[in-house]
């Protein structure tokens, strides 16, 4: 008897060992981040969303020229019928969307050496899955949609875009900026981006630049600035450049040469 409960205290002592050692390395494990039972919800979250945005980002590659053509051509329909018809009839005023100035060149230079046409792009600006209608590739107008009404984001420049006193440029961070002479001595720049929620314009800053006869700028806050009295609230630039640099942050011009242009006819 006294054998077996030798034998029986022996087996005990060594599971207890066991149980000790794979208690052990557990603990290891676990201490070292090799296993980890917890749950971390910002992480599955974080993976999630980028999921998502995987999965977004390939629709979109899969998406051809000709079905953004198509669906987007429904959506800016009525933008294309009133060029069409302005074209076709010579017409310029009584439209809500055609570049009243840009289409009076169009018919004052028809048939000259300096005749132009109408083309027409598509391109998701601020990057919310909808895609903007810009006309021309020197832009004279961008449209947006909020799923129910077509905006023009620039109606009351599009005089000073159709004669080329003003330039629109987009950027790949979906900010625009818009730079227009008032003058011999003036210019206006602003910055913009579309809000994803209504798709209308944000005026994210707004300056005036002043240049004296030697070419010195003075630049100031837009909003501030009193053109008859020639004063407002200047601001800490000494140059346009530093001025477009501190205002894009860090993103590049956006190539719109790149894009899929149709002529309107």
């Amino acid at each position: 008897m006294d054998i077996e409960k030798k034998k029986s205290n022996k087996l005990v002592i060594i599971l207890l060992v066991l149980i000790i050692i794979v208690l052990a390395v557990l603990c290891i494990l676990f201490a070292t981040g090799t296993i980890n039972l917890k749950t971390n919800t910002t992480d599955k979250e974080a993976n999630t969303k980028e999921q998502i945005k995987d999965n977004t980002d390939n629709q979109d590659e899969k998406m051809s020229d000709e079905e953004i053509l198509q669906n987007n051509n429904n959506i800016y329909s009525a933008v294309l019928e009133e060029y069409k018809t302005a074209i076709k009839n010579n017409k310029s005023e009584g439209f809500n969307y055609v570049n009243e100035n840009g289409m009076n060149h169009y018919i004052n230079q028809k048939g000259t050496d300096y005749e132009i046409d109408f083309s027409y792009s598509f391109y998701d600006i601020n990057k919310d899955g909808n895609y903007e209608m810009l006309i021309n590739n020197s832009i004279i107008d961008v449209f947006s949609y909020d799923g129910s009404n077509i905006i023009r984001l620039f109606k009351s420049n599009s005089d000073c875009l159709a004669e080329g006193r003003c330039q629109l440029v987009l950027y790949d961070d979906g900010t625009i900026s818009l730079a227009g002479s008032t003058g011999a001595t003036g210019r206006i720049i602003s910055f913009y981006n579309i809000n994803k929620s209504s798709s209308t314009l944000n005026t994210l800053n707004s300056y005036y630049e002043k240049f004296d006869d030697n070419g010195n700028v003075t630049i100031y806050d837009e909003n501030t600035y009193d053109y008859n009295n020639d004063t407002g609230t200047k601001v800490n630039y000494s140059s346009e450049k530093e001025l477009i640099k501190e205002n894009i942050h860090n993103t590049s011009e956006f190539d719109i040469s790149k894009l899929k242009w149709y002529k309107i006819n």
